[in-house]
């Protein structure tokens, strides 16, 4: 099987980076300016890539910190409702009192003098 000295990077092929193990006459310094170029070209993306990540979690970290703001506003807002029990005793009390009312409706008229 030949070698091509290609490799294989985030799905691209660079030439120039297999097969540098040193060996030979020349101490592995053959076609060095090439290899280095694009060595150098790589760290120029990963430079550009971190610095995008590093631009995306700033504005994750915002987009966080706004959220816990809405957050406690929202909690802030509805912390002086009123809860669930409060309103189901308030119902039963009132249809209480209106059952009451119709059901002894002919002995308060009479007791008033209505009737």
């Amino acid at each position: 099987m030949p070698q091509d000295n290609l490799v294989t990077l985030g799905g691209k092929r660079f030439p120039g980076l297999a097969g540098s193990g040193g060996g030979g006459d020349s101490g592995g310094t053959v076609d060095m300016e090439p290899r280095v170029a694009v060595l150098e070209a790589h760290v120029g993306h990963i430079k550009e890539d971190v610095s995008s990540i590093k631009a995306a979690s700033e504005r994750t970290r915002s987009e966080i910190t706004e959220a816990r703001i809405q957050l406690g506003k929202l909690e802030q807002g509805v912390s002086h409702l009123p809860g669930k029990g409060f309103i189901v005793i308030t119902v039963i009390a009132v249809l209480g009192i209106l059952g009451a009312l119709i059901i002894f409706q002919q002995q308060i008229q009479r007791a008033l003098g209505l009737h």
